[in-house]
Parts: C-alpha cells; structure tokens; sequence
C-alpha cells in the first residue's frame, strides 16, 4: 500500500494525470487530463508496454476510462515506482517532477 501511496502522489501533482479514486490499497487508477478519452487512455497502456518497464491495464471507474497499476509481487520496491513514473511521463512526454520516494 506504501508503494500504491508513493506512486498515487506525484500522479496527484502531475498537470498530465488525474487519479481517478483515492489510494486506499494497491491499486491506482488515474487518467489523462488532456484527453482522458477510451482511445487515448489505450495508447498511453499500449505505450507503457511498448516500453517493456511499466505494465498498466486500462479500466473503468466512476464511467471514466483510465489506467490501473496494481502492486501486488512482495519483491516490488521504491525503485520500482521510480521506474514506473518514469515510464509514465516518457509515454505522455509530461514533466517528470520529483521521482517517488
């Protein structure tokens, strides 16, 4: 859940994401602000995979499409989320900000 939380807060910062519910477990799910379209949400996953550092599904939540990153393998680590934030802005181009802690 620590992880979930160090990933959700620079999504929080960000002008390019929005969370689309609150970081309570090991999901975060966000979208795009600039165009948080079922399309668009896909092309940013597809991106993040083309990358092969970041594995994010698209979803659904409250009718709005975004993307979820669950953290579930027990040897997931701080480095782990940097890199996926990363991962993230290098899909959409956005400004990176501080690296999660």
């Amino acid at each position: 859940m620590r992880l979930a939380r160090a990933l959700g807060d620079p999504i929080r910062d960000s002008s390019e994401f929005a969370l689309l519910a609150d970081v309570r477990l090991n999901v975060v799910c966000c979208t795009l602000t600039a165009d948080g379209s079922q399309e668009a949400v896909q092309r940013f996953v597809d991106a993040l995979h083309d990358g092969g550092l970041a594995f994010m599904m698209p979803t659904v939540v409250f009718g709005r499409p975004g993307a979820r990153a669950a953290f579930s393998n027990w040897r997931t680590g701080d480095e782990d989320v940097a890199i996926v934030w990363r991962a993230m802005c290098d899909a959409t181009a956005c400004e990176r900000g501080p690296v999660p802690a």
